[in-house]
């Protein structure tokens, strides 16, 4: 077994004490924020969408979970990655199909369905971002992430398409880096990023930040001579812009329109090989099978890279712990179970005098909530000491959009 009490103040003691800490965030992180998950997302999507073909669309996507390893539990992700298939093996041509959707058909769905993403997620941020504490929990983590560490370089990876990330540090004023250079109609810039660490081009107190599936903010811009990603803020896109850029096709697309996604995962693998580090991973299910490989690589390659992993409900846990048995510094944190040190053992519940932030009622069972992002937050902002002054200038930058205390570099460069 494993003692709550002890295993949280030893994350206490890795968290206050590491400087170099990187982080990946996986959908659970925007849905502990009132964001539909993928399986809602999806239910939601064909629901929703609107378009010449629909039955078609719900057909094929009858014939991917009668086929797929998920079966039911297929999910739009999965539906994008056939349709853009198709488009491939049609050469996008209207006279030439595959199981009854032609190119021209397979085209307009995968617009349609980007479109339709589009449209729920923003729908949604739109309604978070309204309220007061709409944002509130990744403004915490911000907060925390840019007082931690200071002088060496902060990473946020995420699979999320959402612009929460994007938002909460705006709100706060804190600046951050995505490889994307311009200002009208920002593209993508991948020597940017290639080069990041050379010759300090970048202070170390911005954010860097990897979206790794893509953005609601990302477009393919189509040109005479050429075609590239841009990012949009709050301008709506134009009609040259009519493809979402979420999600990477496991097939092959244009050069450019795939390079975003190529130089992101190049920089995983460069971060997680370079050096010790602490590596928080939260909100992730471990479905995508090229980035556990990324992850589990170079773990077993770089033993002072250390994960943290906070999961949220036993069948995840239950599905990525044979993994962490092998792998000694990947630590899994479930709600009725651990894996720390290769070692899997239930939480020891006899104690009763743990802290709520990290050990609570969830239904009519005790877990520890370090799964739920929103806990996770209030957890690191305890551990630093700065809790009551951090939510002070937390509210202090929202209310009044003055420049933030947090945005300013005030460590040693490394």
């Amino acid at each position: 077994m494993h003692s709550v009490k002890s295993r949280a103040r030893e994350l206490r003691e890795q968290l206050s004490h590491t400087k170099k800490i990187g982080c990946f965030f996986g959908a659970g992180t925007s849905m502990s924020m009132g964001l539909p998950g993928i399986m809602e997302l999806t239910t939601n999507v064909l629901t929703q969408i609107k378009v010449e073909g629909k039955d078609k669309l719900i057909a094929l996507f009858e014939h991917i979970k009668s086929h797929s390893q998920n079966g039911d539990k297929a999910t739009i992700e999965e539906l994008l990655n056939y349709i853009r298939m198709i488009r491939q093996i049609t050469y996008e041509k209207e006279g030439v199909s595959h199981l009854d959707i032609d190119g021209k058909l397979a085209i307009s769905l995968d617009q349609n369905i980007c479109k339709t993403i589009h449209e729920i997620l923003s729908s949604k941020e739109d309604e978070i971002t309204g309220q007061l504490d709409g944002l509130k929990a990744m403004q915490k983590f911000i907060a925390w992430y840019n007082w931690s560490g200071q002088g060496y370089n902060r990473e946020v990876f995420t699979l999320n398409y959402d612009l929460i990330l994007e938002k909460s540090m705006e709100s706060l004023q804190i600046p951050f880096f995505d490889g994307f250079i311009g200002a009208y109609e920002p593209f993508f810039h991948t020597e940017s990023v290639e080069n990041i660490d050379h010759e300090n081009k970048l202070p170390h107190n911005w954010t860097r930040l990897w979206k790794l599936h893509g953005s609601l903010g990302w477009y393919w811009k189509k040109e005479k001579q050429h075609s590239r990603v841009v990012r949009l803020g709050a301008q709506k896109p134009s009609e040259s812009l009519d493809e979402l850029v979420i999600y990477p096709s496991k097939d092959k697309y244009e050069s450019s329109r795939k390079q975003p996604f190529l130089t992101y995962m190049d920089r995983l693998r460069a971060y997680l090989k370079n050096g010790e580090a602490l590596f928080i991973i939260s909100g992730y299910s471990f479905a995508d099978e090229h980035i556990n490989e990324i992850i589990f690589n170079a773990l077993r390659q770089n033993n002072r890279l250390h994960a943290l992993t906070f999961i949220y409900d036993d069948e995840n846990f239950k599905k990525i712990s044979g993994f962490a048995e092998r792998i000694p510094n990947l630590a899994l944190y479930g709600p009725k179970s651990a894996v720390i040190g290769g070692v899997l053992g239930d939480w020891d519940e006899r104690d009763e005098t743990f802290s709520s932030t990290y050990w609570a009622n969830r239904g009519e069972e005790k877990v520890f909530t370090l799964g739920d992002f929103s806990q996770l937050v209030n957890f690191l902002l305890e551990i630093s000491g700065r809790k009551t002054q951090m939510e002070t200038e937390i509210e202090k930058a929202v209310e009044q959009s003055v420049p933030n205390p947090l945005s300013g570099e005030t460590g040693t460069e490394s």
